[in-house]
C-alpha cells in the first residue's frame, strides 16, 4: 500500500493544503519544513487520517473540533484506490469527499494488514528520533541477547526487557517456593490452619445415626427409580432409532434392487472422463512439443553452417599468446633504449671531460690503459703529506679527520644509493584507496544482489510456469491488458445469480412434479376406497386399545404381581406387546377410516383440482428452466469472448479472479527483480571503477605487478602495503640527506686544515715528485692539486665505466629485439602467412586479435552443438510422452469396450450404476451414524419385528412414563439434599462452621491468586518462547543484512555483525570490525548503538514488506544526531528501502535536504516544502 495524496484540508495550523506523494513506483519522499511550519502537525494529521482524530486533540486551534478535516488517497499494488475524508467524532467519521456521506469503515480495513491499530501502525512503520535512542539503549540493557534484539526491531518497541522482568516480578510478588509473606503463601498457611480446626470439631453420635439411616433409605429408592428409569430410556432410544433409520432402510431396499436390475451394465472407474481429457491433452501436448523441437533444430543447423573457424589460428595459438606477451618487453625496448642510449653518451662526454682536466693529451682507451694503476696511489700521495716533520702529528690527525669522514659518507651514500627514488604522489594514491574503501565490501555485496536476481528470476519462471492458460511469454503477459477484478466479480455474479435461479426453478419443479405424484396416489387410493366405519367402532377399538396400555403400564412398569389372570384374558397368545400393537394399529385405521369416509367426495374434487393447478405450474417452470439454460449459454459465450481475443483459455470467474492475483503478483515480482537488478548492475559499475582506479595507482607504483586476477580488497591490502614502504623510504631518504650535509660541512674544514699543514712540508719533495709522476703535474704542485686531479681520475674511471655498462646493457636490447622478429617470422613461415611489409610488433597484435575472434567462434559453434543435443533429447521425451498417452488411450478403449476415441465420452455418459453404488453409499453412512452403532442386518431384523405404524404412539406413551419417573427421582434428589444440608448444618458445632468459611475464604484467595499466578507466568514463558522462536526464524538473513547495513551507517568503522555464545550458553550479538575484532553492545558507543538499532528495524522492514502488501515507512528525523558523512549514508539506505516500499522522511533541518540532492535514489527522490 502507498499513501498517493494527503489532504490537510482543516488540522491545526493548516487550510486547505495539499501534499503530493503519488511520484515514483514507491519512492523516498522527504517532507521539510523549517520550525513552527507544522511539520510535526502534518505527521500527526496522516496518523490521525488512517485511524482518527483523538478525542482530545490539540490541533483545533484554527478550526473547530467540527470542522476538522483530513483526506487523501490510498492505492494497493494491485491498482485498487481508496479515496476518504476523515472528520472528528464517535462513529461515522469516514467520509465520501463527493458525497460526504459515511463510509464503511471495512474499506479501509482491506487496506491494512490485519487487525492493525494506531500503535501498532507507529511501532511497526514508524520511527522517530527518541524511539531511535530508546531502541539503542534498549539493546544495552539487553546485554547484547540477540533474541530481543531482533524482536524488538521487528515490533518497533523498546523496554522489552523491563516487560518481560516486570511480568516475573508481579508473580512473584505472589508466590514464591521458599518464602512466607508473599499473597498465596500467606493464604495457603491460614487455610491448612481453618481445615485443622474444622477437624476437630464434633458430631452428636445417635442424631448422626438416624440421619444416616435415612440417607440410606433415600439412596436405595433413588437408585430404584434410577433403575425403571434406566429401562425405560432404552426403549425410548430404541423406538427413536427406528424413527430416524426406518426411511434410510427402505431406500436402501429399493436402491439394492435397481442395483440388482443393472448388474450386467460396466462399472466404469470414477476418474474414467477425466483420464480420457487427461490422455488426449498429453497426447496434443507431446505432438507440439514435437513440431517445436524440429523446428528448433532445423534453425541450428542453419547456424552451424553460417559459422567459420580459423583452424589455422588455433593450432599456432599458444605460441601466438607467448609472442603477445614477449611483445611487452619488445615494446618496453622500443621505448626505454633512445633514453640508455642518450645516457650512454652523456656519461663519456663527462668522462672525456674528466680526462681533459687531467690529460687532454690521452685518449678514453689508452688513459683507462695507462692511468687506472695511478688511481690506486691516492693513499700513498697522502701519507707522503703527513710525514712533514713539524706537522707530522697535525697532520696525522688532519688524514685521520678526513678519512673518518670519506668513509663515513661512503657508508651514507651506499645507504643513499640503496633507498628507491620515489617520483610519485602518494596523496592521489591515498585519495584512491580511501574512496574505494568508503564504498565497503563492493565484491560480497554484488555476489549477493546478483544471487538475489538470479533467485527472483527464478522464481518468476517458477510462478509463470504454474500459471497456464497463457501460450505467449513472460513480458507478453505483463503487456496483456486484463480486465479489471470489477468485471470479473460482475461475470461471478450472474453466473451465480443464473445458477440459483436455475436450481431454484429445478427445486420448485421438482417439489412440483412430487407434489403431483403423491396428489394422484391418493386420488388412485381414495377411488378404491369402499367401508367407512362408525363412531361406535371407534369406541370399541379405543376401549381394547386403553385396556391393553392398562395391562403393559401395570405389568412392565409399575411391576405389579395380580396381572397374569387379565393378561391371559387379553392376550390369548401369550404376548402382550404384540397384541397391544395389534390393537393400537387397529384403533388408529378405524379413527382415519372415519375421517376419510365423511369427507370422500369434496376431498376428491379438492384432489382433482390440485392435479390441474400442479400440471400448470410444472409447464411453465419447465419453460422457465429452457429459458435459463438459453442464458447460461449466452453467458458463457460472452465469457469466452472477453479472455479469447486476448490469448487466454478462460477457467469459471472465481479461477480467473485467483489467477488475476497471481498474474498481479508475478508482475509486482518482475518489477522488484528489475529494481534489483538495477542495484547489481550499479554496483558491478562501480566496482569496476574503484579496481580501474586503484589499478592505474598500483602500476604506478609497481609497474611489474599484475592486478588483473586480484579482488578490490587485495589490491587496496598490496597499495596500502606499498605506501607504507614508500613513506618509510622516503622519511630514510630525507634523514641520509641532512646527514650527509652535515658530512660535507665537515670535510671542508678538514681538508682546509690538511692544506696548511702540506704548505709547510719541505723535506718530503723528492718522494713527493716520485709519487705524482705521470699525474701529468710538475713536482711543485700542491698536495691538494694531486688530490684533486686523482679525484677527477676516479671520476673519470666511474663515468667511463658506467658507459661501458650502459653499451653492454643495449647490446643485450638489440639481441632481444632482433631474436623477437627472428621468432615471429619462423612462425609466419611455418603457417604460411604473408609477413611482407609488416612490422613484427603490428603483426602479431593483429594475430592476438584474430584468434581470440576465432576462440569466440569455436565457443558459439560449441554452445549451438550442446543446444542441439538437448533439443534432441527433448524430442525423445516428447516422442515417449506421444507413445505413454497413445498406449493410455487403448487402455481406456479397451476398457470400455470401443474402438475409436470418440466413443469414449459416450461410454461415461451411459453408466448411471456408479451414481447408485454412490447413493448405497451414502445411505449405509446415514444408518451408521443413526443407528446408535448397530450394523445394517441388525437394524434390518430390528425394523422387522418392530409394529412400525404404531411406533409414535408408543414413543409418546414411553415419553410421559418416563417423564413421571424423573420427577420421582428429582422429588428423591431433593429430599437427598435436604438430608445432606441437616447432617452438615445440625452437628453442634458454630465453631467447625467458622472454620468452615474461613477455609473457603481463604481457598477463593489461594485460587484467584493461582490464576493470577498462572497467567503471569504463562505470559512470561510466553514472550520467551516467541523471542526465541523468532530469533531461531530470522536469526540468519536478518543478521547478514542488518550487518551489512550496520557497516554502511558506521561509514566502514565495523564491517559486519556476528552472534556467539556467551558464558551461559545464551546467543549474544556482537560487532566486527574490518580486522575482525569483535565488540560487545556495551563497548559501542551511544551512536553507534543507535545506528545498530536502525540497521535491525531496516532489515526487518525489508524481510517483512518481501512477503506481502508493503507498507509505507514513516520517518521522524532520526538523522538529528549524524554528522554529515553518516546523514548521507543513512538518506542511501533509506533510498534503498524506498525500492521496496513508500518511504516518508519529516524533517526540519535545511542539511538533510542539500544532502539528498547528493545520492542516487533509483526510485525517486520527491521534496515537498511545508
Amino acid at each position: 500500500m502507498r499513501i498517493d495524496r494527503l489532504d490537510l484540508i482543516a488540522f491545526g495550523r493548516f487550510s486547505d493544503t495539499s501534499l503530493d506523494l503519488s511520484g515514483g513506483e514507491q519512492g523516498l519522499h522527504l517532507i521539510y519544513g523549517d520550525n513552527e511550519a507544522g511539520k510535526s502537525t502534518s505527521l500527526r494529521a496522516l496518523v490521525a487520517w488512517l485511524f482518527g482524530i483523538p478525542a482530545r486533540t490539540r490541533d483545533n486551534f484554527n478550526h473547530s473540533n467540527a470542522q476538522l478535516r483530513i483526506g487523501g488517497r490510498l492505492r494497493l499494488t494491485n491498482g485498487r484506490i481508496l479515496e476518504f475524508v476523515r472528520r472528528k467524532g464517535n462513529k461515522g467519521t469516514m467520509l465520501d469527499p463527493a458525497s460526504g456521506e459515511a463510509l464503511d469503515e471495512g474499506l479501509l480495513a482491506s487496506f491494512l494488514p490485519q487487525g492493525i491499530d494506531e500503535t501498532l501502525f507507529k511501532n511497526l512503520y514508524g520511527i522517530d528520533h527518541d524511539r531511535l535512542v530508546a531502541g539503542g539503549r534498549e539493546l544495552l540493557d539487553q546485554s547484547g541477547d540477540v533474541g530481543q534484539a531482533l524482536f524488538s526491531a521487528a515490533a518497533g518497541t523498546a523496554g522489552l526487557k523491563k516487560v518481560v522482568a516486570d511480568l516475573r516480578a508481579e508473580a512473584e510478588d505472589l508466590f514464591k517456593p521458599r518464602a512466607s509473606t508473599k499473597v498465596i503463601n500467606q493464604a495457603l498457611i491460614r487455610y491448612k490452619e481453618a481445615r485443622k480446626q474444622l477437624r476437630e470439631a464434633t458430631f452428636p453420635v445417635a442424631e448422626w445415626k438416624r440421619l444416616h439411616a435415612q440417607w440410606d433409605e433415600t439412596l436405595g429408592q433413588i437408585r430404584e427409580v434410577e433403575e425403571v428409569i434406566r429401562g425405560l430410556s432404552e426403549e425410548k432410544s430404541r423406538l427413536e432409532r427406528l424413527l430416524r433409520v426406518k426411511g434410510a432402510l427402505a431406500e436402501r431396499r429399493t436402491v439394492m434392487q435397481r442395483l440388482q436390475e443393472l448388474r450386467d451394465v460396466p462399472l466404469l472407474p470414477e476418474h474414467f472422463e477425466e483420464d480420457c481429457a487427461l490422455a488426449r491433452k498429453d497426447l496434443s501436448t507431446g505432438e507440439k512439443d514435437r513440431n517445436k523441437a524440429l523446428a528448433k533444430l532445423d534453425q541450428l543447423e542453419q547456424e552451424v553452417r553460417s559459422f567459420h573457424v580459423r583452424q589455422d589460428l588455433l593450432d599456432h595459438e599458444a605460441e601466438i599468446v607467448r609472442l603477445f606477451k614477449a611483445m611487452g618487453a619488445v615494446e618496453k625496448i622500443h621505448e626505454d633504449r633512445p633514453g640508455l642510449a642518450a645516457q650512454q653518451r652523456l656519461l663519456r662526454n663527462e668522462a672525456r671531460a674528466h680526462l681533459k682536466s687531467v690529460r687532454p693529451d690521452m685518449s678514453l682507451d689508452a688513459a683507462d690503459q695507462e692511468l687506472r694503476p695511478l688511481v690506486g696511489n691516492k693513499k700513498w700521495v697522502a701519507t707522503l703529506a703527513s710525514k712533514h716533520e713539524a706537522l707530522v702529528q697535525k697532520e696525522e690527525s688532519a688524514r685521520n679527520l678526513v678519512q673518518e669522514i670519506v668513509d663515513e659518507r661512503d657508508a651514507l651514500s651506499r645507504e643513499l644509493a640503496d633507498i628507491p627514488t620515489v617520483h610519485l604522489d602518494v596523496r592521489e594514491v591515498k585519495a584512491v584507496i580511501a574512496a574505494a574503501s568508503k564504498a565497503g565490501d563492493l565484491e560480497p555485496r554484488l555476489d549477493d544482489t546478483e544471487q538475489r536476481v538470479h533467485e527472483a528470476q527464478q522464481a518468476l519462471e517458477t510462478l509463470f510456469a504454474s500459471l497456464g492458460r497463457f501460450a505467449g511469454t513472460m513480458d507478453e503477459l505483463a503487456a496483456v491488458p486484463l480486465p479489471v477484478s470489477e468485471t470479473l466479480d460482475m461475470y461471478e455474479k450472474r453466473f451465480e445469480d443464473l445458477h440459483e435461479t436455475r436450481k431454484d426453478v429445478q427445486t420448485r419443479l421438482g417439489d412440483a412434479q412430487k407434489e403431483l405424484r403423491g396428489v394422484e396416489q391418493e386420488l388412485g387410493a381414495l377411488l378404491l376406497q369402499d367401508h367407512v366405519p362408525t363412531m361406535e367402532d371407534l369406541n370399541t377399538a379405543r376401549a381394547v386399545r386403553d385396556q391393553g396400555w392398562d395391562l403393559v403400564k401395570g405389568l412392565y412398569i409399575e411391576r405389579r404381581q395380580d396381572m397374569a389372570q387379565a393378561v391371559s384374558a387379553f392376550a390369548s397368545s401369550g404376548d402382550l406387546p404384540q397384541t397391544y400393537e395389534t390393537y393400537v394399529l387397529q384403533a388408529d385405521t378405524v379413527a382415519d377410516a372415519l375421517r376419510a369416509g365423511s369427507d370422500l367426495v369434496a376431498k376428491r374434487a379438492n384432489l382433482e383440482m390440485r392435479k390441474k393447478e400442479l400440471t400448470t405450474r410444472i409447464d411453465d417452470l419447465s419453460g422457465e428452466k429452457n429459458l435459463l439454460q438459453e442464458a447460461e449459454t449466452q453467458l458463457a459465450a460472452a465469457w469466452q469472448g472477453l479472455w479469447h481475443p486476448l490469448g487466454i483459455e478462460a477457467g469459471t470467474p472465481r479461477e480467473m479472479k485467483q489467477w488475476l492475483l497471481r498474474v498481479e503478483k508475478m508482475i509486482a515480482d518482475m518489477k522488484s527483480a528489475r529494481v534489483v537488478s538495477l542495484e547489481a548492475q550499479r554496483l558491478k559499475e562501480e566496482l569496476k571503477r574503484h579496481k580501474e582506479a586503484v589499478s592505474r595507482q598500483m602500476l604506478l607504483l609497481d609497474p611489474s605487478c599484475s592486478p588483473r586476477d586480484m579482488g578490490l580488497a587485495a589490491m587496496i591490502a598490496w597499495c596500502e602495503q606499498r605506501i607504507q614502504g614508500v613513506e618509510t623510504d622516503m622519511a630514510r631518504r630525507k634523514q641520509v640527506e641532512a646527514s650527509l650535509d652535515k658530512i660535507d660541512r665537515r670535510m671542508s674544514r678538514a681538508r682546509e686544515a690538511l692544506k696548511a699543514v702540506e704548505a709547510e712540508q719541505a723535506r718530503w719533495q723528492e718522494e713527493w715528485t716520485q709519487a705524482v709522476q705521470g699525474l701529468g703535474v710538475t713536482p711543485d704542485v700542491h698536495p691538494q692539486v694531486a688530490l684533486n686531479t686523482l679525484d677527477r681520475l676516479e671520476s673519470f674511471f666511474k663515468a667511463f665505466d658506467e658507459s661501458k655498462t650502459l653499451g653492454r646493457r643495449l647490446f643485450g636490447m638489440d639481441q632481444v629485439e632482433q631474436e623477437f622478429e627472428d621468432s615471429v617470422r619462423a612462425l609466419a613461415q611455418r603457417a604460411g602467412w604473408d609477413i611482407s611489409g609488416q612490422k613484427a610488433t603490428t603483426f602479431v597484435a593483429q594475430l592476438s586479435k584474430d584468434v581470440a575472434q576465432a576462440r569466440d567462434a569455436r565457443g558459439a559453434l560449441k554452445k549451438i552443438t550442446n543446444q542441439q543435443q538437448e533439443l534432441r533429447q527433448e524430442l525423445q521425451d516428447a516422442e515417449i510422452s506421444i507413445r505413454a498417452a497413445q498406449k493410455k488411450l487403448a487402455e481406456l478403449r479397451e476398457r470400455a469396450n470401443v474402438s475409436r476415441d470418440e466413443d469414449l465420452e459416450q461410454v461415461g455418459e451411459i453408466s448411471r450404476k456408479r451414481n447408485l453404488v454412490a447413493r448405497l453409499e451414502h445411505l449405509e453412512q446415514e444408518l451408521a451414524r443413526n443407528g446408535d452403532g448397530l450394523s445394517i442386518e441388525a437394524l434390518e431384523a430390528e425394523y422387522a419385528q418392530a409394529r412400525v405404524d404404531a411406533l409414535d404412539a408408543e414413543l409418546d406413551k414411553i415419553c410421559l412414563t418416563l417423564e413421571e419417573y424423573q420427577q420421582k427421582r428429582d422429588e428423591l434428589r431433593d429430599a437427598r439434599q435436604a438430608l445432606h444440608t441437616k447432617m452438615h448444618a445440625n452437628d453442634g458445632s458454630s465453631f467447625a462452621a467458622g472454620a468452615m468459611q474461613d477455609a473457603q475464604e481463604q481457598l477463593a484467595v489461594i485460587t484467584s491468586g493461582v490464576e493470577e499466578y498462572l497467567r503471569l507466568r504463562i505470559a512470561e514463558r510466553m514472550l520467551e518462547q516467541q523471542i526465541e522462536a523468532y530469533r531461531k526464524e530470522n536469526q540468519g538473513p536478518l543478521l547478514g543484512r542488518a550487518g551489512e547495513l550496520f557497516a554502511r551507517l558506521t561509514l566502514g568503522s565495523y564491517a559486519g555483525l556476528r552472534d556467539e555464545l556467551d558464558s551461559s550458553g545464551a546467543p549474544v550479538l556482537l560487532g566486527i570490525r574490518p580486522n575482525d575484532d569483535e565488540v560487545p553492545i556495551d563497548g559501542m558507543s551511544e551512536g553507534t548503538r543507535d545506528q545498530l538499532y536502525l540497521a535491525l528495524r531496516l532489515a526487518t522492514l525489508e524481510k517483512h514488506f518481501g512477503k506481502g502488501e508493503p507498507m509505507p515507512f514513516v520517518v521522524d528525523d532520526i538523522l538529528v544526531g549524524f554528522d554529515d558523512s553518516r546523514t548521507q549514508v543513512g538518506l542511501e539506505v533509506l533510498a534503498d528501502l524506498a525500492a521496496q516500499t513508500q518511504v516518508l522522511l519529516f524533517t526540519h533541518h535545511s542539511r538533510v535536504l542539500e544532502l539528498s540532492r547528493k545520492i542516487d535514489v533509483p526510485a525517486g527522490l520527491f521534496v515537498h516544502r511545508l
